[in-house]
């Protein structure tokens, strides 16, 4: 890369970084166009902004000038909360901004890791990530955790013109290495390429689509019928323009035009609650998305799993087998710090004190680093005046024997990692050779290391199993520890089986398919081997994956929700919908609580403004057919709509039954269309009521009644509809959801007698007439909650 021993000039590194670009993944930022075209893009609000410019081009500036500031708000607030979602994320990765040293000039810098180009000579020690692709150049005793690729917990070694890989971890010993990739052309970024072309539309974006397709074929074919019908009825005697400004105000009565703000406010309050509990949302979608979720998929390590290694048992004298495997690292020898080696820093804690002590007073003579051929690592130390050849390894590559076999069998049945020590006495011996190694040893003792599950992990698999979610475990480590990991936190019962990535390549489609169907682990499990059991997973389920390494990207991406921690790789939070900044697994069980909490809000304002709007629809096109004016102005329906949607807008704070909890919903169209066509033709029949009852009356005291009687039955269907229980049984009303009913309720009575009740075609109402309103509406009550639980009681005989 044309470097010279004193590295590249300044200028020539700012050279190349013009030439090349900053040294970082590629990213798929949203920007604040991209955010604000996205709300613009929702299908509600472009059949709200055609059906303003409809009724504006008819003169209706009131009209229009209402659904349009449903349609500012909600996209002011779509826009407002994404964009601080990504100004989280922005800050997150502020806050993580990594830094390198390099050699620029002949001196040894400090500077931004993105600022790094090809040819740079960098300096790498115990504890940094490698920022860019490089080869070796001066090494010693070099140990990296290539877990973030390889999905390996064990260090790998590494020699001089040996590759480092961007994003993995230096766990032990130094090294001088060569620049050779940066940013989108490193490992790292080419890996990126899978994770950015995995779609993963939400369950409950196709749904909203659906809908808002359902409303507008409904609205067009009623609209020609209506107009039809009143022109073939009435003949000359029908005023095309007053039956097309009619058919504007029944378009508005039915949309329901405040969906997208209260899906809005349901994500955005599921996000701020999140945030609460540490947690940055990326999109807002993710949150309702969340509770759509019927199978999580997890990594192991670091998730399931502290990621720690811990001394879980010992084979032989417990004093001597610590001494011995201790002097066997050079951390341990050298330094008082916790090693990075996690294998080492388990020792460095079952060391005590004058056991450390001990340790620091030999001397390290030579080393041979640990060999995933070899898999062992030796030493020569001398420790009060003895020279000693100390040898760690696999039990099989050290040379255990029959003695051994139990106590190893048991342990690695425990999901433990078996060390084996051995050493001999030496003469004056300096060099380690593969002779020195294999003769003579005699075995010290056996170490048996755990990688702790997680204090909560237990615990948040059966919460997923009371919320209907199915967790399955996907790793990149070994079956038997795959195996007591799944165990332990209750994935696997009895004699589970765990299918291995080899095993999995092995097998057909159709055993592919049947092993996703019934698998809960699969361990050794490669990138695209995620990828593609995520994939087939998600023909039949909503799928959730918890990741972080860069190996879990592609399968962050395929999922419908992707999950990681904090530490994640980049690409992985790139890749990801929701970031964890505490760890714990039942964050996402809080996640998916919160997001099936605001599914069902959402369904129930769908369900309440489909069944009274559809009740009005019907009603107000039928009754034009026996009435020469029409029995509701368009300006009244708009006030009907802007009286009832406050209080349906907070149905988003409202609190839902545990029952609507338990297992993830789907969001059918039919289902919700049928329930509100049920309860719909019950309001029509209300409605028709009013219209019997005050028709041969002045029109302003039939438009006045019905107008009363239509926000009052709205406002009681919220009551009756917000729970699958019988009303008094249900959780109490939000606060919000409390104040906004009753004060649409005053304001439906107050509006008629006061002084812009002429201009909006009203009459004072008399008190007989409020008595008898108050009647038919008790008894609309009483009829919708009868039918809501017929109809309940039904769902549930049929599952």
């Amino acid at each position: 890369m044309d470097s010279a021993p004193r590295g590249l000039s300044q200028a020539e590194a700012e050279k190349r970084l013009r030439a090349n670009g900053a040294n970082e993944l590629p990213r798929h930022r949203n920007r604040w166009f991209a955010l604000a075209l996205r709300q613009v893009k929702d299908p509600f609000v472009l059949l709200l902004v055609a059906a303003a410019i409809l009724s504006l081009g008819l003169g209706n500036s009131i009209e229009a000038g209402l659904i349009l500031a449903f349609v500012v708000i909600n996209i002011g607030i779509g826009f407002v909360q994404e964009a601080r979602s990504q100004k989280a994320l922005d800050m997150l990765q502020a806050y993580t901004r990594p830094y390198s040293h390099v050699l620029r000039d002949g001196e040894w810098r400090k500077v931004s890791s993105r600022e790094l180009v090809a040819g740079d000579i960098i300096r790498l020690g115990s504890g940094d990530i490698v920022p860019a692709d490089a080869e070796i150049r001066i090494t010693h005793s070099l140990e990296v955790d290539e877990s973030i690729l390889t999905g390996e917990s064990a260090p790998a070694s590494k020699s001089v013109n040996d590759a480092l890989f961007s994003g993995t971890h230096i766990v032990q010993g130094q090294a001088t290495a060569e620049i050779t990739d940066t940013g989108a052309k490193t490992s790292l970024g080419k890996t990126a390429t899978l994770a950015t072309e995995s779609p993963r539309p939400s369950e409950f974006e196709r749904g909203i689509s659906n809908f808002a397709t359902f409303i507008l074929k409904m609205v067009g074919v009623t609209l020609v019928v209506v107009l039809l019908a009143n022109l073939a009825i009435k003949g000359e005697r029908a005023d095309l323009g007053e039956l097309i400004v009619f058919s504007i105000a029944l378009a508005v009565s039915v949309i329901p035009e405040a969906l997208p703000l209260v899906m809005s406010l349901s994500m955005s309050n599921g996000a701020l609650k999140l945030a609460r509990q540490n947690v940055v949302v990326r999109r807002l979608s993710a949150v309702e998305a969340a509770g759509s979720i019927d199978v999580l998929c997890t990594d192991k390590t670091g998730t399931l799993t502290e990621n720690k290694m811990t001394v879980a048992d010992i084979f032989g004298d417990r004093r001597t087998v610590i001494q011995h495997a201790s002097l066997g690292s050079r951390d341990l020898i050298e330094s008082d710090e916790l090693p990075e080696n996690p294998f080492d820093s388990a020792l460095y804690h079952a060391q005590s004190s004058p056991e450390r002590r001990a340790v620091r007073k030999s001397k390290l003579l030579a080393e041979r680093p640990f060999d995933p051929e070899r898999r062992l690592n030796s030493a020569i130390v001398e420790l009060n005046g003895t020279r000693i050849l100390i040898v760690r390894g696999a039990p099989e590559a050290v040379g255990t024997n029959e003695s051994h076999k139990e106590w190893i069998e048991a342990r690695g049945a425990e999901g433990c990692r078996i060390l084996a020590i051995a050493a001999k006495t030496l003469a004056n011996e300096t060099v380690i050779t593969n002779e020195l190694e294999k003769n003579g040893l005699e075995i010290v003792g056996l170490i048996a290391y755990k990688d702790p599950v997680k204090a909560d992990a237990a615990e948040a698999v059966r919460t997923a199993e009371r919320l209907g979610v199915r967790v399955i475990m996907l790793t990149g480590d070994a079956p038997d520890v795959a195996a007591a990991v799944g165990h332990e936190v209750g994935l696997l019962k009895g004699h589970g089986h765990v299918y291995t990535g080899t095993e999995y390549e092995a097998m057909d489609q159709d055993e592919k398919n049947e092993a996703v169907k019934i698998g809960s682990v699969f361990a050794r499990v490669k990138p695209e081997q995620k990828h593609d059991i995520i994939r087939r997973l998600q023909k039949t389920h909503d799928v959730g994956f918890l990741g972080e390494g860069i190996n879990d990207a592609p399968a962050l991406a395929a999922a419908n929700v992707g999950f990681v921690v904090q530490h994640a790789s980049d690409i992985a939070r790139e890749s990801a919908d929701i970031i964890l900044l505490d760890k714990s697994l039942s964050v996402i069980m809080n996640g998916i609580r919160l997001g099936r909490e605001t599914f069902a809000n959402t369904a129930t304002y769908i369900k309440a403004t489909l069944t009274s709007n559809f009740g009005n629809f019907y009603a107000i096109a039928i009754s034009t057919l026996f009435i020469e004016q029409i029995p509701l102005l368009p300006a009244q329906i708009l006030l009907v709509n802007l009286l009832t949607d406050a209080p349906m807008i907070a149905i988003s704070t409202d609190a839902v039954d545990p029952e609507e909890l338990r297992k993830p919903k789907k969001y059918d169209v039919r289902e919700i269309v049928l329930l509100a066509i049920m309860l719909g033709l019950v309001s029509t029949v209300f409605d028709f009521i009013f219209f019997a009852l005050f028709r041969n009356g002045p029109i302003e005291i039939l438009r006045t009644n019905w107008f009363i009687g239509s926000v009052l039955t709205e406002l009681v269907l919220i009551l009756s509809i917000r729970t699958r229980l019988p009303f008094w049984k249900a959780r109490t009303l939000s606060p919000l959801l409390f104040w906004l009913t009753l004060i649409a309720a005053v304001a439906c009575v107050l509006i008629p007698i006061s002084s812009i009740s002429t201009t909006l075609g009203f009459v004072q109402p008399s008190g007989s007439h409020l008595r008898i309103i108050l009647l038919v509406v008790a008894c609309y009550f009483i009829m919708t909650e009868t039918i809501k639980l017929f109809a309940v009681r039904a769902a549930k005989r049929e599952t």
